[in-house]
């Protein structure tokens, strides 16, 4: 009698007949079938299609004219493999994920994935794991196989950002050195940076990062924004330059005689328009705790109202400087400028300043969108507090 039968598939059409020897008329029977499959006494023919997967023990029994004969043989049922629905649960960038997919089906089962997961992101066996770095929505499929079938699942993945956490302050620098000071962030890559105010001319920012050389003095506010998919966060910095030493050096060792000439220059003049500026010269006393200088404007004539200020700065070297300025609310189209800065005459002296627009052509008066270019000539070893000045509509 036959020692095994072919392996039957789950699922599948199954249709074969045992061997038997021995003197003719047989008769033959069969117990314990797997669920699905039926015997034909007449053929022989054990058919059908299997319902369950699994090893059974098959009872067959012979008998002729000589004796009966009874022996038990293995039938097994395979399967090619089936995944369980799957439910994928969101996942948070920066934070450990698994996923295990369940299958059933006859070992050896062989995984794959085709698609797109994040950075740090593994398929292996079947589970799903890693630390992913980016957000984002991930679209791929998992597949499993054996000698009997395939199955395939397409799933996403959805990986949420962590809104970002800026950290970090802005070192203090110095006027003609080299400064470099980053700001650090915790969060999802990529995160994008904006810097809203004002910076002193050669320093520059980005990704964080507040790099260049100015040869001014500054110290005002920053606003830095860093925003990714989940959110974002918000903060005001300082950022200081104090005066070069070379600067400071030309201001702290003046003698009387030469700090006596320096106020001399920069007394009050009776400027273009008849228009007066009254200078604080004590300023000078106080160099030696604070560390910068400057003259100081207390006033105006009362028909002056400034339009426009520059951050305190100072140059290396004595020359024609240019610096953009937004003019303010005080402003009023068609208004002719006026510039003063310690003191020196307005902008009716060429020599002193020029006024520009967008478009680079020389202006006298405010121009519609307030903007201008302001073009000075400014003496090295000095810190200045420009401004910019109309005189108040009758």
């Amino acid at each position: 009698m036959t020692k095994s039968f072919n392996a039957a598939v789950l699922g599948k059409r199954f249709n074969e007949s045992p061997e038997i020897s021995g003197t003719s008329p047989i008769t033959l029977t069969a117990e314990n079938l797997p669920d699905g499959l039926s015997f034909d006494t007449s053929t022989w023919k054990i058919y059908g299609t299997p319902t369950k997967e699994g090893k059974f023990s098959v009872n067959f029994t012979a008998q002729n004219s000589a004796g009966k004969v009874s022996k038990k043989i293995k039938f097994v049922v395979n399967s090619a493999p089936v995944i369980a629905d799957v439910k994928m649960e969101t996942a948070t960038a920066g934070t450990n994920y698994t996923k295990k997919f369940t299958v059933t089906g006859t070992k050896k089962i062989i995984w794959t994935l085709d698609g797109d997961l994040p950075e740090k992101m593994s398929f292996k066996n079947g589970t799903l794991k890693g630390k992913p770095q980016t957000s984002g929505v991930f679209y791929f499929t998992i597949t499993a196989s054996n000698d009997y079938g395939i199955d395939s699942k397409t799933l996403s993945l959805d990986v949420k950002a962590v809104k970002p956490t800026i950290t970090g302050k802005l070192k203090a620098g110095k006027a003609g050195k080299s400064y470099k000071s980053i700001l650090k962030v915790k969060g999802t890559q990529p995160i994008k940076w904006i810097l809203s105010g004002d910076l002193p001319s050669g320093i520059n920012f980005n990704e964080g990062s507040f790099t260049g050389t100015t040869s001014v003095a500054f110290k005002g506010s920053v606003i830095v924004t860093a925003s990714n998919d989940g959110g974002y966060d918000r903060k005001t910095f300082t950022l200081e330059i104090k005066g070069n030493s070379k600067t400071q050096s030309a201001i702290n060792n003046r003698d009387s005689e030469s700090i006596n000439d320096y106020q001399e220059h920069q007394t009050t003049e009776n400027l273009n328009e008849n228009v007066n500026v009254n200078v604080d010269m004590n300023v000078i006393d106080d160099v030696y705790d604070e560390n910068e200088y400057y003259s100081v404007i207390e006033e105006l004539p009362d028909d002056f109202v400034i339009v426009g200020e520059i951050s305190a700065l100072s140059v290396d070297e004595s020359g024609q400087y240019d610096f953009d300025v937004v003019l303010n609310e005080n402003a009023v189209d068609g208004e002719k400028l006026y510039f003063v800065a310690n003191s020196s005459k307005y902008s009716n002296d060429d020599s002193i300043c020029e006024f520009y627009d967008d478009e680079g052509n020389e202006i006298e008066n405010v121009p519609e969108n307030h903007n201008i270019t302001v073009s000075i000539w400014l003496n090295e070893g000095i810190i200045y507090k420009p401004v910019i000045a109309v005189k108040k509509t009758q």
